[in-house]
């Protein structure tokens, strides 16, 4: 997998030649922009800033979409605590369009289309140079290391860009980060060609997963949703069915499943209308013996294992947290061919930077907006 990511950027850093000047596009000559600053004593705000001088290998793109996270959405708006997760970073799932590259970059990629994995290995360390770049201490952290994407522009190192074929949309890019996610944390949970899986909760990382386990060859899908409609869609994506938790048959029915996989992808802090560790209690209670129990969600309370898990010899396995960028090539040539489809998961579309606070808002209220994911459209 990491191997996969070193000759993707190998590529890249092939494109990127010495000797060349910076190149000039549409919007490159720009020494300010409006971008969105955050900080727990005055909140959101959009600002107009300095943009900085290019640091050498960097580029600059112009965002063309950027879509917030629950968890980014919860933070911006007050509703979770900015150290909640201690790796937070915002504006991280989006896609751009390089305006201008600094040497020794190429102007090559001048008007490419790319995203950007939030975490990269630094290759220079010595878990890097060892080959165990998952461990590297010094990763490049988009949002913590440069701006995020919640502006118009953001610098990023060239090397470390992926660029997008003519086959991924925008739309389809901008979701490339969480479905990376997907993608890896099912090779993490190493799940088996023909199994059966049982995927509790259908939100973004639920509809997703559903996509990717198809992809890696599971012989059935399973899934649970409060909402019809989202039901409707988990079903339409693939799922054999889709049930709602709250009925009483649907234990039942799980069990008459008898699925082997379990992903746990709707529990995580009650304060964010999430479940806690109650489904990772049902996940274990219903795997089959010798199963297998991916656990996607943050872990937000003390948690008690049954002695059922020695019982049954399950596997609980816990999704990774950022050391994903080594599937993104081959999560793109999905979201390219349509194995994993982002369109009917982008339930709402707001044009304006400036409109960042109701995209927000349409995202925290779930439950009334019917959104899934919520996109804010730049270009």
């Amino acid at each position: 997998m990491c191997q996969t990511h070193v000759s993707c950027l190998s590529g890249v850093r092939e494109r990127l030649s010495a000797g060349s000047s910076a190149p000039t596009f549409e919007g490159a000559m720009r020494h300010t922009q409006r971008a969105w600053a955050f900080d727990a004593e005055r909140g959101l705000r959009l600002e107009e800033v300095p943009l900085p001088p290019l640091q050498a290998g960097w580029a600059r793109c112009q965002v063309t979409r950027v879509q917030p996270s629950i968890f980014e959405a919860l933070t911006l708006t007050g509703r979770a605590p900015a150290q909640a997760r201690g790796s937070f970073s915002y504006g991280h799932e989006f896609a751009a369009r390089i305006v201008t590259l600094a040497p020794p970059a190429s102007a090559d990629l001048v008007g490419a289309r790319v995203v950007c994995p939030p975490a990269v290995p630094c290759g220079i360390c010595r878990e890097c140079l060892e080959g165990h770049p998952a461990r590297c201490l010094s990763r490049f952290r988009l949002g913590k290391d440069t701006a995020g994407a919640f502006g118009e522009f953001v610098d990023l190192p060239a090397a470390y860009l992926l660029v997008l074929s003519d086959r991924v949309s925008d739309l389809a890019a901008c979701c490339a980060q969480p479905a990376a996610s997907a993608v890896a944390n099912l090779v993490h949970g190493q799940i088996p060609t023909g199994a059966r899986v049982l995927i509790l909760g259908q939100g973004v990382m639920g509809l997703l997963s559903l996509q990717a386990a198809a992809a890696q060859g599971a012989a059935a899908v399973l899934t649970t949703a409060r909402r019809p409609s989202v039901r409707a869609l988990s079903q339409s994506l693939g799922a054999e069915v889709s049930l709602d938790p709250d009925d009483p048959t649907t234990l039942t029915q799980i069990g008459q499943f008898r699925p082997d996989f379990v992903i746990d992808a709707a529990g995580g802090p009650r304060s964010a209308g999430l479940a806690g560790n109650s489904l990772l209690e049902v996940a274990l209670d219903v795997v089959m013996p010798y199963g297998t129990v991916l656990e996607l969600s943050d872990l937000s309370e003390p948690l008690c294992l049954s002695p059922r898990i020695r019982e049954k010899s399950l596997r609980l396995v816990f999704g990774q947290w950022s050391y994903y960028y080594g599937v993104y090539p081959y999560t793109l040539a999905m979201l390219g061919d349509g194995r994993i489809k982002c369109g009917p998961l982008v339930t709402h579309e707001v044009r304006g930077l400036e409109n960042l606070p109701e995209v927000l808002e349409i995202k925290v209220d779930r439950v009334s907006s019917g959104a899934i994911q919520v996109q804010l459209v730049l270009d």
